[in-house]
């Protein structure tokens, strides 16, 4: 039924504030810009494969059924190696040391008792 309204051209917002039992019901269906990995698969799926101004069929999730309409598209911000090598390069040593900890834990057989190390804080 609603999708049959939204194909006769009525308003998406007003539709999804009426019909919406999210969240999103108070801001007419809007969930703000997304990013890949934040959804459930089925709905990125969808969302992501839609153009400016289109308007889905019925996507069923674990969390019921939707309709997506994109309103806008950011492209994504290309960023130089200049500008990120140094976060680049902490983040490649914080996993080398995440590694060996792992590692000497392992070889050595630690164990880190939580309960005392929840005192010490």
């Amino acid at each position: 039924e609603i999708l049959k309204k939204l194909k006769a051209g009525e308003d998406f917002k007003k539709l999804a504030s009426r019909y919406n039992i999210d969240g999103t019901k108070k801001t007419g269906g809007n969930l703000g810009w997304i990013k890949r990995g934040i959804l459930v698969k089925p709905f990125e799926d969808v969302a992501f494969r839609l153009r400016k101004g289109e308007i889905s069929g019925i996507v069923k999730t674990r969390f019921g059924y939707h309709i997506i309409k994109v309103e806008d598209i950011r492209q994504r911000e290309e960023k130089r190696y200049e500008d990120i090598k140094g976060e680049i390069r902490k983040r490649l040593e914080k996993e080398r040391i995440e590694n060996m900890e792992k590692e000497l834990r392992r070889k050595y057989g630690v164990k880190v008792n939580e309960s005392t190390l929840k005192e010490l804080n």
